[in-house]
């Protein structure tokens, strides 16, 4: 997994792309519940399960509504 503690230090379009991607991945999640497919180990939300994802992705949206203000 890679490092998401500091979101201010991505741009807007890296923003966009782990939000899609962790749609995505939620959206496997409800699919196939814990037998979801391991993604690679270079895919960027590598290493987090349902609940990581859920979290990081409540953290990407309030850095874009806080961008989207300013």
């Amino acid at each position: 997994m890679k490092d998401y503690s500091n979101l201010t230090l991505l741009n807007d379009k890296k923003l966009r792309q782990i939000r899609n991607n962790i749609n995505n991945r939620l959206e496997t999640f409800k699919k196939a519940g814990d037998n979801a497919k391991p993604l690679a180990s270079s895919h960027m939300l590598s290493g987090l399960d349902e609940a990581a994802c859920l979290a990081l992705q409540e953290r990407i949206f309030k850095e874009m509504k806080k961008r989207s203000r300013a």
